[in-house]
């Protein structure tokens, strides 16, 4: 869940079944993290992790949170995860997930607008970070403003 939607380990371990939107593909989070009470924001969900929510939210009384971990259990676990796929350092955490969500989503091609709206962050700036990309991620970005078909015509 942290690494497909960039929320943070608290909204996560918050999330009830009546969160998840299963016919609009979203999760409703309560941001956590505003002083104003009752803000809430949608970050869509992809299937395959919609169909494991349908499962666990049937296994739930509404109003019951997800999953009933402690937050130092869900990073501990976190951290197992990480380790087992070879993966160490500062990216190797839930803000990690949170780091490499927003990153890959400005890699897609999603608008910095729509990226710092599901994040819940209240400046554009804030998420203006993650455009700070280097080493292949440039590249990547490089090669494709030569792909673009609207600089054919341009002066050289």
């Amino acid at each position: 869940m942290l690494a497909y939607t960039g929320v943070w380990l608290s909204e996560v371990l918050a999330l009830t079944a009546n969160q998840i939107d299963h016919d609009a593909g979203v999760v409703v989070i309560h941001t956590l993290k505003k002083r104003q009470r009752y803000v809430n924001r949608a970050v869509p969900l992809p299937p395959p992790l919609l169909k494991d929510l349908k499962n666990i939210c049937g296994l739930r009384v509404n109003g019951e949170r997800l999953w009933s971990w402690l937050r130092t259990t869900d990073w501990t676990r976190i951290k197992e995860f990480m380790d087992a796929a070879g993966i160490s350092g500062p990216q190797a955490s839930p803000k990690g997930l949170r780091h490499g969500f927003a990153v890959y989503a400005m890699q897609a091609g999603v608008p910095l607008t729509i990226v710092s709206k599901w994040l819940g962050h209240s400046s554009i700036k804030t998420t203006a970070i993650y455009t700070e990309v280097v080493g292949a991620e440039e590249r990547k970005f490089e090669e494709n403003i030569w792909k673009s078909d609207g600089l054919k015509g341009a002066p050289r």
